[in-house]
């Protein structure tokens, strides 16, 4: 009996928990799926974002699973059972583990397209992340990157390992998704993340209190998960005393409520990982201007339009304040509105080349397909 053949197996985190990466990993092999690429998905995400050890630890049974689908490729009348395995990378010491997966497909003669949603160790060299790129073997890689500036520090610091490709968040969630519509006037000031100190959230709360003490005429929201204790002492505390609203997690139809009332998007990030976040694609969208601190890919994705851009040097809460005052101007804020949803609509005209150089990447017959789909 033959065994069932695969375009594609993909390694990576996917929801839940539910974070920027495992989202745009779902939303690739979901994509994937639709376009008629034959896909096996192989789930290596943690069972919570707790960064404690035995959670993490708690990892090596999925990746096993991983590696003994991969060593199962089999040769069944001369062709190989996967055109590539397709691996979203981690930032940090989850990268050991990609180490494996990396090694396991150099030894089975597999190609890999590795999907790149870190930019720690694009500030500087990074020896784990050389050595994994190494042992993939030159021309065995391809590598996805998000931005530009991720293409141009990938090709300076790991010369020569293996042709780089773009391809934005951007390409990955749709206009016709969204309630896209420019704004009028700013009344609500959103925050969406998982909440964390490094992102941001203590900043966004401080700014939720400076804006009640100049009496700004404003509501503050903020949306997500938060297991830190004393943050989440911070968050409770704000709400009582009547200055922040606090949403939890949002899916769904709650995260579209969230969009709806977010007329200013405030993401203080510190995050040494942070790359190209989606929610910063998904205010633009919504016609929601962004006030955010440079990381990564962020310059980028704003451009001169998605709304104000601030250095790590910058008081965050003062600069965002002097905004937010700008912006209750109702003709200021709503030409930063539309900015930022041309922003978006900018995006989305470049991201059917860069989709197509991905299936390229993974080995797929994109022209195959889409004749496949004109017939249908």
């Amino acid at each position: 009996m033959a065994s069932k053949f695969y375009d594609v197996l993909m390694v990576g985190g996917f929801p839940p928990p539910v974070h920027g990466m495992s989202a745009i990993t779902d939303v690739i092999y979901r994509r994937l799926l639709r376009e008629g690429v034959r896909v096996r998905k192989m789930d290596v995400s943690p069972i919570s974002l707790s960064s404690s050890f035995f959670i993490k630890m708690a990892r090596i049974w999925p990746f096993m699973k991983a590696w003994l689908g991969i060593l199962s490729i089999a040769r069944t009348d001369g062709e190989l059972g996967y055109a590539k395995v397709y691996v979203a990378l981690s930032g940090g010491w989850g990268m050991l583990f990609d180490l494996i997966t990396i090694t396991i497909c150099r030894l089975k003669g597999v190609g890999c397209v590795l999907h790149h949603h870190s930019f720690s160790y694009f500030y500087k060299k990074s020896v784990l992340a050389d050595v994994l790129f190494r042992v993939g073997g030159k021309g065995r890689l391809s590598h996805v990157v998000l931005c530009e500036e991720m293409s141009d520090a990938m090709k300076m610091l790991y010369p020569g390992s293996g042709d780089v490709i773009v391809l934005s968040n951007a390409s990955l969630i749709h206009l016709e998704d969204m309630e896209a519509s420019s704004r009028s006037k700013i009344s609500t000031v959103g925050y969406l993340s998982n909440i964390t100190s490094e992102k941001g959230g203590d900043i966004f709360i401080n700014l939720a209190y400076a804006s009640k003490k100049h009496g700004l005429p404003l509501r503050f929201i903020m949306a997500g998960p938060c297991t830190d204790e004393g943050l989440r002492s911070k968050i409770n505390g704000a709400v009582a005393a009547g200055f922040l609203e606090w949403c939890g997690p949002v899916y769904g139809e709650k995260k579209a409520d969230f969009w709806r009332q977010a007329d200013v998007f405030v993401f203080p990030t510190k995050y040494r990982n942070e790359a190209e976040p989606l929610v910063l694609w998904e205010a633009f969208s919504w016609g929601t201007p962004v006030i955010s601190f440079r990381r990564g890919c962020i310059a980028t994705q704003m451009g001169d339009k998605g709304g104000v851009l601030l250095s790590k040097k910058d008081d965050f809460v003062n600069v965002s304040l002097a905004v937010l005052i700008d912006w209750l101007n109702p003709d200021n804020y709503s030409a930063a509105s539309k900015s930022a949803l041309d922003r978006y609509i900018e995006a989305q005209t470049k991201s059917q080349e860069s989709w197509v150089n991905f299936l390229i990447a993974l080995g797929v017959d994109h022209k195959a397909l889409s004749l496949q789909h004109a017939g249908s």
